[in-house]
């Protein structure tokens, strides 16, 4: 439970009475003990929380199975106290905390039976040889989500008539998802006289800035705000049909939903090479990635595939079989049968 302001974009809602499962409440993490545990076969635990690496103690002495989810290695984590600090002391005592947990976390790992990682960078910073381990990349799409065949053509198609490049981003309009930096973007491809659109979706801190920012540069025909939208009713319908390249600006290098769910809709990334992409990259060739924070090569990037369309055509292909082999379903079916321990092989 959390007592945080629910988001505005991307909140999704399941009544109680409809869970398969009971919930039951505790005071804090921290007061989970074997009483708690008893009976059961499999817990899975969240890696990234700090009081929660106490859990494979107890299913270590209970013979329980035990599977860590890790989504943030030290090194995000780091970057995120980096981005988030107000003072410099403050990021100091942020990242000493942050180094004395991870101690702890390597610990509780070794005590585990593998962990489910969300993402490269955490799978590759947690995974071991000995263990039971998992990597994966969490969405929303469901297979029947991905752009159809018919949709892919008739959008590439747009691409070979030299229309104005389509750009859009989605998702909160705040610093550590360089939203700040979107509209620097479309600044720096104005002045390079790129012919673009470019379609911000979303909703945060930020909103009001990009907003002004929009109108003293000029850019109120080319730079579009539509604010928080349904995610399948508007979003992945308008990405499907109106989007040619993602902006990925993301300064914080933790996994997110924002990867797959565009790739989905066979839409190749042009993004800062933080590690959660650097790490989409080394195994999929579905996007470009440029030095964090430079927002010239950005613009570069983007000038130079708008001449060569071709290119972004190519790696939209490769976009759809990477969402294929990691959809919603076939995601969550490895997940279940690596929680159980099942070497269980399926078909899409």
């Amino acid at each position: 439970m959390s007592s945080q302001e629910l988001p505005a974009f991307g909140l999704v809602t399941i009544p109680i009475r409809k869970l398969k499962f009971e919930i039951q409440i505790v005071d804090s993490c921290r007061s989970i003990n074997d009483s708690h545990l008893s009976g059961s076969d499999t817990v899975l635990a969240s890696g990234d929380n700090n009081d929660l690496l106490h859990i494979s103690h107890i299913c270590n002495k209970r013979s329980i199975r035990c599977i860590y989810i890790i989504e943030k290695p030290l090194k995000v984590q780091l970057k995120i106290v980096a981005l988030n600090s107000p003072t410099l002391l403050h990021q100091l005592k942020r990242a000493i905390f942050c180094i004395r947990q991870e101690a702890r976390r390597l610990k509780a790992f070794k005590l585990s039976d593998g962990v489910q990682a969300n993402g490269v960078p955490s799978f590759e910073s947690y995974s071991s040889q000995y263990k039971d381990d998992l990597l994966y990349f969490d969405n929303r799409i469901k297979l029947k989500d991905i752009i159809s065949p018919m949709e892919i053509k008739k959008r590439l198609c747009y691409l070979k008539e030299g229309k104005p490049l389509r750009l859009a981003f989605s998702g909160r309009l705040i610093k550590i998802k360089g939203a700040d930096d979107l509209i620097k973007v479309a600044e720096a491809l104005d002045k390079k006289g790129v012919d673009f659109t470019f379609t911000i979706y979303g909703t945060g801190s930020l909103d009001e800035y990009i907003r002004s920012q929009t109108h003293e540069k000029h850019l109120t025909e080319k730079v579009f705000l539509k604010g928080p939208v349904d995610f399948h009713k508007t979003l992945l319908p308008e990405l499907k049909e109106k989007t040619d390249l993602f902006i990925c600006l993301h300064k914080q290098g933790d996994p997110s939903c924002t990867y797959l769910e565009t790739l989905a809709c066979g839409i190749p990334i042009v993004g800062y090479a933080n590690e959660a992409f650097a790490g989409i990259l080394s195994k999929n060739d579905i996007g470009w990635s440029v030095p964090m924070n430079d927002i010239t090569a950005i613009a570069e990037l983007v000038a130079r595939l708008n001449t060569q369309r071709n290119l972004i055509s190519q790696k939209s292909h490769n976009s759809i079989e990477m969402a294929k082999e990691n959809h919603f379903d076939l995601t969550y079916q490895r997940r279940i049968n690596h929680l159980l321990g099942n070497n269980v092989q399926f078909d899409n």
